[in-house]
């Protein structure tokens, strides 16, 4: 920016011109390397301070997880680098803290971030149907749980088209052993295995 200043003392003005570098306000905000948790697997969050020169140092992170609306029940988490894992999903909240002269727009050093905790994708089988002759004609007849079959949640078997029913059929099953893959629709990558034996006659 250019800033001009001039001075006027009766007939006499002076002006003098020069630039002036203004920085943008600190803002901090929270990336997770996935907003969805599948059970049994973790969350990567990292705070991002943007408009903060290299080197700046002196930053402090504190992480909390604030899913309890009750501020006497927030979890102070250990850690006070720029990231952590989390395995459950909640409402997480970073404080960062300063020595260095940063300043945040609003003065909002504070943010947020909510992880979802998908619903397991698992089944239990209900029956099986035999092949005959050596060909995949086995089918089998898999029960979900009631809410991932909602129509909030859904899931895939095989990759296949989204369900929302409590109970599945596949078919084209050869004898044997069957892995069937069922996903949680909200996340391909939540997936869980059901093993089903068709039976030869």
């Amino acid at each position: 920016h250019t800033v001009t200043i001039t001075l006027t003392n009766g007939t006499c003005t002076n002006t003098k011109t020069n630039s002036v570098s203004i920085n943008d306000q600190a803002t901090l905000t929270i990336v997770a390397s996935n907003t969805n948790l599948c059970p049994g697997s973790t969350v990567t969050l990292n705070a991002v301070i943007a408009n903060v020169a290299i080197g700046s140092g002196g930053i402090t992170y504190e992480w909390k997880d604030v899913t309890d609306v009750n501020p006497a029940n927030h979890i102070t988490l250990p850690g006070t680098t720029a990231q952590i894992t989390v395995s459950a999903g909640g409402t997480y909240q970073v404080t960062a803290t300063t020595g260095s002269n940063i300043c945040f727009s609003n003065n909002n050093n504070v943010a947020t971030i909510v992880i979802n905790e998908l619903e397991a994708p698992t089944a239990n089988e209900v029956s099986t149907t035999a092949t005959s002759c050596g060909l995949s004609t086995g089918s089998a007849i898999l029960e979900v749980t009631p809410t991932l079959a909602s129509q909030a949640v859904g899931y895939t078997i095989n990759g296949g088209a989204v369900q929302n029913t409590l109970q599945t059929t596949i078919n084209n099953l050869p004898a044997g052993p069957n892995y069937i893959t069922i996903a949680n629709a909200q996340d391909p990558t939540c997936t869980g295995t059901v093993l089903v034996n068709i039976p030869d006659n």
